[in-house]
């Protein structure tokens, strides 16, 4: 199911099935003046269940649009990614399965928004304690401290990633930040939070699944932050758009989150201009059996 909006789905029998469920990813943020690099947008979350048992019945689809990057004036705010979820026929106890989106980053000074991943933090922000957290949509899924975060508690995530393909459970971290000036920080994705940046913050990588095609393919790449570098900032793998760069002051525009991947808008330069951070990408749920 890869079109934004309401559908239904049919099962005459029960059935046996693996399945994905991506939130829509989160807009990126706009810098503004004296604030000049914005956050990228947070992934959606990542759901895969393997063998779920669904019973004959209606079930309802609502597949999540991507969240808006920020166009207008420099305190105006991007938006959350929209969720993703499946209910119907008691299908996880009556609460169905729902793929929060994604986190929207921030400006300087400001706190990015929690969402599947959260987004990232802004230009002169340094320390996790501004950046959007990892929260899953779904009734009963917790987000846990990272113990691999030394030092830095204020990050979590929901289940804890590893490179193995077709990995089940809840996925999402948190937006990254930076540890110099001049730098948005990288949204998160379903992979890993957003990167600690020095000169650039790119977004967190997302997951790997080949439930769609039969080939491994990237979901939930976190959007990138903006900076001043003059070379793009990439998104993380999984859809992740590039945050806007500049060698000077700007503006520079975010890029878009690829669609059905859920993947994280990327953050953009400086107030002036037609400097649109990007918007984020659908999410998408696939059923195979």
């Amino acid at each position: 199911f890869i079109n934004v909006g309401t559908s239904t789905v049919t099962v005459t029998g029960s059935i046996t099935v693996d399945m994905l469920i991506v939130g829509g990813g989160a807009g990126g943020y706009r810098g503004g003046s004296g604030a000049w690099e914005g956050g990228g947008g947070g992934a959606g979350e990542l759901i895969f269940i393997k063998d779920l048992i669904m019973s004959a019945g209606v079930y309802t689809i609502i597949v999540g649009a991507g969240g808006g990057g920020v166009s207008g004036g420099s305190t105006s705010s991007g938006a959350n990614g929209n969720i993703t979820q499946i209910t119907g026929e008691g299908l996880n106890n009556n609460n169905g399965y729902i793929a929060n989106g994604g986190g929207t980053g921030t400006r300087g000074g400001g706190t990015a928004q929690n969402g599947g991943s959260g987004g990232g933090s802004g230009h002169g922000t340094s320390g996790g304690s501004k950046v959007g957290k990892a929260r899953s949509g779904t009734s009963g899924i917790s987000h846990v401290l990272d113990s691999g975060e030394s030092g830095n508690p204020d990050r979590d995530r929901l289940t804890l990633s590893t490179n193995t393909v077709n990995q089940e459970g809840h996925f999402a971290y948190s937006g990254g930040y930076k540890s110099s000036s001049n730098i948005g920080g990288g949204g998160g994705g379903a992979g890993q939070h957003g990167a600690i940046g020095s000169s650039t913050s790119p977004g967190g990588d997302g997951k790997q699944y080949d439930i769609r095609t039969g080939s491994v393919e990237w979901y939930a790449g976190g959007g990138g932050g903006g900076a001043r570098t003059g070379v793009d900032v990439p998104g993380g793998q999984g859809g992740g758009g590039y945050g806007g760069s500049t060698g000077g002051g700007g503006p520079e525009p975010g890029g878009p989150g690829t669609a059905n991947t859920g993947g994280g808008g990327g953050g953009s330069v400086h107030n002036g201009g037609n400097n649109i951070a990007g918007n984020g990408g659908s999410g998408i749920l696939v059923i195979r059996y």
